[in-house]
């Protein structure tokens, strides 16, 4: 016998549900290898550089990091990645980051499912997604930012419910 394990609760309760503009996102690739050498350059840093997501993805014999902090820090956080070894895959594109805060997304089933089928139904595309157990993050076009906002709105909320 098996079981599936469904979560339904509409709209489902975050702590958070905002959008954070003035952000860029950094794309960079290296082979396979790659990684103690771009965490070595990054430490050098450490405290510095203000990111909000980092996130990694792995093709074939190749690794794509991308990585989402303040605008300012865009040209400082590249020359880390070359330092390190790694091409950037393309200019720092500004973005939003939208970002849905808790609780417990470990052990709730189906929110990621939720996210980004509001953004699919709305016709809205990211540009990277990242998750923890507690924190569902989507890097945004700025023009996409309120439409997000909106889509995601149908399926989530951070407002208290009322009680009656």
């Amino acid at each position: 016998m098996e079981t599936v394990a469904v979560y339904a609760e509409h709209p489902i309760r975050v702590y958070g549900l905002k959008a954070e503009p003035g952000l860029c996102l950094v794309s960079a690739e290296s082979a396979a290898g790659g990684w103690s050498e771009t965490a070595a350059a990054l430490a050098k840093f450490e405290g510095s550089l203000q990111i909000k997501y980092i996130g990694t993805e792995w093709e074939a014999e190749r690794v794509i990091f991308r990585a989402c902090l303040p605008s300012l820090q865009a040209a400082r956080l590249e020359g880390v990645f070359k330092e390190a070894g790694l091409a950037l895959t393309g200019q720092a594109r500004k973005v939003h980051l939208i970002h849905l805060q808790g609780p417990h997304f470990g052990d709730r089933y189906g929110l990621a499912a939720a996210a980004l089928g509001s953004l699919e139904e709305a016709g809205l595309e990211p540009l990277a997604v990242g998750g923890a157990v507690h924190s569902l993050f989507l890097a945004v076009q700025p023009a996409d930012s309120e439409a997000t906002l909106k889509a995601l709105a149908k399926n989530f909320s951070d407002k208290e419910p009322q009680g009656g």
